[in-house]
């Protein structure tokens, strides 16, 4: 400040300006006085005290004096001290998350992991010459020693008990879209969870296979911890990582265990930290495998693979979190419940002799398991006579806001086909007769719709499906049964308490899989077509006079002799004789060529969106929630939108914490 010929306060009293104010006089205080030192000595000014750049010339006052040097330097010296807190602070920061993320049980605020894990041998020194060395380190230093593949890699110790079947690969036809480049449109959504390719030339082929084996680990002490069901030897230094048990795609590399080799197992089981387990113990364990859809599509043929050694043996326990519905579920497959052992994550289990049935893949389970679990349901082929809707009424997230008007249009559109709702509170034999009479099952994300296992081939799934990061479990298991998968994607994230659903979307796809006219225009036109008169192809509908007239524009008609039905809001249709509507990208909204197009304007005067409007004030690189708004307030900023994910990361941790 002094050579920039302002006052000079000592260093002790710094301005109270923000951050910004003070890297500014920094940034005056290193340029003047590089330019200063390269033009050399100058003469004092004889005008203004205040300095003056102009050009190359420089005016100052009394420059390259001992005084001005040192206070200079002084200044400089804050400077320096205040980049190397902040240089420490990161690195401080950094380590923490470096020794959590390795091992070091640490309240670690910048990356929140919930479990501790064991340090790997470049932590060790570091963490211990910092005091912070746990029970958990082994004292000797040894390293874990991971096992990834039981089939093909030499384990001693462990015996494989092949079921001698194969897993094979088989292919997935892109999801039934009435738009047919919607998948394109959001594969970077569609893809996070799962691999689905866009080009309508890829089968999609389903890779993740293996043989089918059960792992017997004996003789030696065989533990389990944490969510993830996570399966070590402790004396043996071996921890295994088999692969498919974890998710690594999305939570990144498989934890190292936690075990305190300072106390004997005996000591532990005391402590309550422990629990010793004298008979033989089957682990059916995978993170999340206590909710609902991952234990009946997932852990339950796990389960199989068990069910007449758990038979042969009464005295063996089976490992599980042991909710409600599993036990019932166990009951419907003819396991013995007496025989489960209730799981408590927070306690590590161990016993002598362990049996390991092959892990499932998340979100994508083998062909032969989901198809074993149909043959021991003796799933029955019987008429399929009905229309299934798929509730979620009484859930928590993803309620469908319009669903009574859904409901009702379906059931006034197609009254020669009953409609029958399930709401979750049914049987599992209620729930298993209802869907084997599925000709069409429809519903939101979420469940309930697990129970298309008991659907026959052929049968029509529709999923109501969020946009934000959706999981294609079911579109993945619909290839698998060989179901008919059709999509509906809908404006929501995961944890939305609810979300709208385009009725005439879900009409449009009834009446392509029953192949039934719904329209009131063309219905009794139809009966007295003759066979030699040509249908009303897509974008078209049949008048009161038995014409063919485009769809205006707004309006499309997916099917042959259909109707032409508004678009839904946030989508849009600009052109006449339309097949389909387009949703707008993020950072646009639908609207008519005029004004906005909202959702009351839709259904109240039946004339969808015909134009994308620019959300005002986009700039170049701004970005926005999710696409398909349908009024100007949906234009929702990356700002907002980052709050709204920090939430629902916090919703998302409370969602799916072990019970």
């Amino acid at each position: 400040r002094r050579l920039a010929g302002e006052p000079v306060a000592p260093c002790n009293a710094w301005p109270s300006g923000s951050p910004r104010e003070l890297h500014r006089y920094g940034m005056r205080l290193f340029f003047l006085r590089r330019r200063s030192s390269r033009v050399g000595p100058v003469e004092p000014s004889q005008g203004s005290p205040e300095s003056a750049v102009d050009g190359d010339a420089i005016s100052l006052r009394p420059a390259h004096t001992a005084t001005d040097r040192a206070a200079g330097s002084r200044v400089l010296a804050c400077c320096a001290a205040i980049l190397v807190g902040v240089a420490v602070t990161v690195s401080v920061c950094l380590g923490c998350c470096s020794l959590c993320h390795h091992g070091i049980s640490l309240a670690c605020p910048v990356c929140s992991y919930g479990y501790s894990r064991a340090p790997s041998a470049s932590h060790r020194t570091a963490s211990a010459s910092l005091g912070m060395l746990p029970a958990s380190v082994e004292p000797d230093g040894r390293e874990w020693t991971v096992i990834h593949d039981l089939v093909n890699e030499e384990v001693g110790g462990v015996r494989l008990i092949l079921t001698g079947r194969n897993q094979s690969t088989f292919t997935r036809p892109l999801p039934i879209t009435i738009d047919p480049d919607l998948v394109a449109q959001n594969i970077g959504k569609l893809s996070l969870i799962q691999d689905i390719k866009s080009d309508k030339s890829d089968s999609n082929t389903f890779l993740s296979v293996n043989a089918e084996f059960v792992g017997n680990f004996s003789g030696e002490l065989t533990c389990v911890q944490g969510e993830d069901g996570l399966i070590f030897q402790p004396f043996r230094r071996r921890v295994l990582h088999q692969k498919y048990h974890f998710f690594e795609r999305t939570e990144g590399i498989p934890p190292l265990p936690s075990f305190d080799f300072r106390t004997s197992p005996e000591q532990q089981q005391a402590e309550g930290k422990l629990k010793l387990l004298d008979e033989s113990t089957a682990i059916v364990l995978q993170r999340y495998g206590w909710m609902y859809y991952h234990h009946i599509c997932e852990m339950l043929g796990r389960v199989l693979l068990l069910k007449d050694i758990l038979a042969s043996d009464p005295h063996m326990a089976l490992l599980m979190v042991g909710l409600p519905f599993e036990y019932r579920w166990l009951r419907e497959l003819g396991v013995n419940v007496s025989q489960v052992v209730r799981y408590d994550p927070s306690i590590t289990y161990c016993a002598r002799n362990v049996l390991y049935p092959m892990p499932t893949p998340r979100v994508t389970p083998p062909k032969e398991l989901l198809l074993n679990l149909r043959k021991e349901l003796a799933v029955e082929t019987v008429e399929r006579d009905v229309i299934v809707y798929v509730s979620r009424s009484r859930a928590s997230s993803r309620r469908v806001v319009n669903e009574r008007d859904l409901i009702f249009h379906i059931q006034q559109s197609f009254p020669s086909i009953p409609l029958v709702a399930v709401y979750g509170n049914e049987s599992i034999s209620q729930t298993k007769e209802v869907f084997q009479r599925a000709r069409l099952i429809i519903g939101p994300h979420g469940a309930g719709l697990s129970h298309i296992i008991f659907a026959a081939p052929s049968t029509a799934v529709v999923e109501l499906l969020f946009l934000k990061d959706p999981p294609l479990m079911f579109w993945h298991i619909s290839a698998a049964l060989e179901l008919s998968y059709y999509m509906v994607l809908c404006r929501a994230h995961w944890l939305q308490e609810e979300f709208f659903v385009p009725i005439d979307e879900v009409l449009s796809i009834i009446e392509r899989v029953t192949g039934t006219c719904v329209s009131k225009d063309c219905s009794a036109a139809s009966h007295d077509m003759s066979h030699t008169q040509r249908k009303c192809e897509p974008g078209t509908s049949r008048s009161s006079q038995g014409i063919c007239e485009q769809c205006a524009p707004g309006n499309y008609a997916w099917n042959w002799e259909g109707k032409c039905r508004p678009c839904a809001p946030g989508r849009v249709a600009p052109q006449e004789k339309a097949t389909f509507c387009r949703m707008c990208p993020k950072g646009w909204y639908a609207g008519s060529q005029n004004g906005t197009t909202h959702r009351a304007y839709v259904y109240e005067k039946q004339e969808g969106g015909t134009k994308c409007h620019r959300c005002a004030g986009l700039a170049r690189f701004r970005q926005f929630a999710l696409a398909g708004a349908e009024t100007p307030d949906q234009c929702v900023p990356v700002t907002v939108n980052s709050e709204t994910n920090a939430d629902l990361q916090v919703a998302l941790r409370n969602a799916i914490s072990m019970p």
